[in-house]
């Protein structure tokens, strides 16, 4: 059975996208008849102790190293009732999964990793794939009303991938079986697909997350400051409605230490964990918590950072760089000389590694709060800090980028009180999201700075420029978008970072902080997603009359206070030791 989805851009043109979904039932039949033979034969009938033993440890390696659907299917025989419960929920899964698990059993794993090819109804007159949504879901327009059931309080987990390029992920385009976990949480869920990251790193994006609060009121930038006592956290505006708060988080730049903790319960990071822990220690101890809590609400918070930079996943997780050699694992942010595909297809697979193993993980989340029958009653939202780039533009990670892959993120959402479910072309920001964790939960949905993204159509207040900023070692940049056009402003470099030597090597080795400043560019994100071709200059030109939407934009990203002028040196204060420690970790400064 295949579904065709229909994919509208704004521009008007319309991509016809096929995808197989399968006929699962005779699939179904097929697979577990193969498994029972495979466990039968290999579990004694006619095998040596040795033999037996050998068998069963290559199986239980591979089962471990699966998503969680393909071991829940391993288990049907010997688990009973509640096992074939969860295998019926997961073997919606693509067809690539199952094609997986039956290329590994047959000894073929090292050959290739799987993907799927696109149909000639997904590529453009010019041969490119389209954009569109592997969860075989038609893409909608936003509802006027998602039929949101606030009849009662509900617990709430946010978890948040640090570095994730959205196009990575099977829903989000991908032909890369690296998220079926996500994938099969998108079909049962909400998925939006123009979720917009207010900075293009992690200590202004991620305390918007945390706090709803927009970058120049919370201020926590590259700086040692502390959370402004007026800012409330999540954990403190739920622990207001008497919900019990727990925070588990990976990148050393959000700590107690900077109070990122008030209102929490609980709080654990990088000063316990060390900088960057892998996604299974986040997750088991979110858990390990929230078994302790489950009889009340609470708001559990996970921040994952197995794909920033360096791309270094376990060994044993290696399923798309295992034949790669020679793999840049942490590449410089720009390029002198462009590097060969070769090299860059190595950076991808040694990305996709880490995602894979970051989704294996949300499967064993997933799985807990099936196993706790908590699956129906919590909101769980999935987003990412900022994105990652992977060569476009010659650039490559994140920090002063502005580029759309560096700041469009996921936004899925699985809460069984929306009463709309799909894919949506429909989007929001970082303020956005503590107004809709507290609508899903039944706590009100708008704040001073957002607005949950499941308000009516009637009930919104406004519609919003939105902002991405990066202000940090020197370098400025804010990016202004609204109805597909977008904005950047860039500044001149401030040449002396945290009283750092005038124009390092380092810097210089940076072809984009060369070129003067103040200077804009202007894209229409609806004709020109991949930002090639920079229409300021042509649209700068018309009437003033004409261009008020470039004027709103240009007041938008325009930053506030002095600039720098071109050749100067402003003396910054040195950072304490402790915030040094925590930006050399993440890879910011040298």
């Amino acid at each position: 059975m295949q579904d065709l989805l229909t994919l509208r851009k704004n521009s008007g043109k319309t991509w016809k996208i096929r995808y197989a979904v399968g006929a699962m039932t005779g699939k179904r039949l097929f697979f577990y008849s193969f498994l029972i033979v495979y466990i039968t034969v290999f579990a004694g009938c006619g095998a040596s102790p040795g033999d037996v033993h050998e068998k069963n440890a290559v199986s239980d390696e591979y089962f471990s190293n699966e998503p969680n659907h393909l071991r829940d299917m391993a288990s049907v025989v010997k688990k009973g009732e509640k096992t074939v419960a969860a295998a019926e929920r997961q073997t919606a899964l693509a067809d690539e999964d199952n094609a997986l698990l039956r290329t590994k059993l047959k000894g073929d794993m090292a050959d290739a990793v799987p993907k799927r090819e696109a149909s000639a109804e997904e590529r453009t007159p010019d041969g490119m794939t389209s954009h569109y949504y592997y969860a075989g879901l038609e893409v909608r327009k936003r509802p006027d009303s998602w039929k949101i059931d606030n009849s009662g309080k509900r617990p709430v987990i946010l978890v948040v991938l640090d570095a994730i390029n959205a196009e990575h992920m099977g829903v989000y385009g991908s032909m890369e079986t690296t998220t079926p976990n996500l994938n099969q949480l998108a079909k049962e869920g909400v998925v939006l697909t123009d979720w917009v990251s207010n900075s293009s790193w992690t200590r202004p994006s991620f305390t918007t997350i945390l706090t709803g609060v927009p970058k120049n009121v919370h201020g926590m930038e590259l700086n040692d400051r502390k959370l402004p006592a007026h800012v409330q956290t999540l954990g403190e505006r739920f622990k207001k409605k008497g919900y019990r708060t727990g925070a588990f988080i990976g990148n050393p730049l959000i700590q107690k230490k900077w109070l990122y903790h008030q209102g929490f319960d609980i709080f654990k990071d990088a000063a316990e964990y060390g900088d960057f822990p892998r996604a299974k220690t986040i997750v088991e101890d979110a858990i390990d918590w929230m078994e302790k809590v489950k009889g009340s609400d609470f708001l559990c918070v996970l921040f994952i950072t197995d794909t920033h930079a360096p791309y270094n996943a376990p060994e044993n997780e290696r399923l798309f760089s295992k034949n790669q050699f020679n793999v840049i694992r942490a590449p410089k942010k720009e390029s002198v000389h462009p590097l060969t595909d070769e090299e860059v297809a190595g950076i991808k697979a040694a990305y996709n590694d880490e995602l894979h193993y970051v989704d294996k993980m949300i499967g064993q989340l997933v799985e807990w709060l099936h196993g706790e029958r908590l699956w129906t009653e919590v909101a769980l939202v999935v987003t990412g800090d900022h994105g990652e780039i992977f060569g476009d533009h010659d650039c490559f990670q994140h920090a002063w980028h502005m580029w759309e892959p560096v700041l469009r993120v996921p936004f899925i959402v699985h809460s069984t009180n929306v009463g709309e479910q799909g894919v949506f072309e429909a989007g929001g920001t970082h303020t956005d999201i503590a107004p809709t964790l507290m609508h899903l939960a039944g706590l009100g949905s708008k704040t001073k700075w957002g607005q949950s993204v499941f308000v009516d159509i009637d009930d919104r207040t406004f519609e919003k420029v939105i902002l991405s900023a990066y202000d940090a070692q020197g370098v400025k940049r804010q990016a202004a978008r609204k109805n597909g056009m977008k904005l950047i402003r860039y500044e001149n470099v401030d040449w002396t970072p945290m009283g750092g030597k005038h124009k390092s090597k380092e810097w210089q080795e940076n072809p984009s902080l060369q070129i003067p400043g103040p200077r804009y560019e202007l894209y229409d994100l609806n004709n020109d997603p991949g930002e090639q071709h920079n229409i300021f200059a042509e649209a700068d030109k018309q009437a003033a009359s004409e261009k008020r939407w470039l004027n709103e934009l240009k007041d938008a990203a325009r930053f506030v206070g002095k600039p720098t002028k071109k050749g100067e040196d402003k003396p910054v204060r040195q950072l304490d030791d402790e915030t040094l420690d925590a930006l050399k970790a993440a890879g910011y400064i040298e």
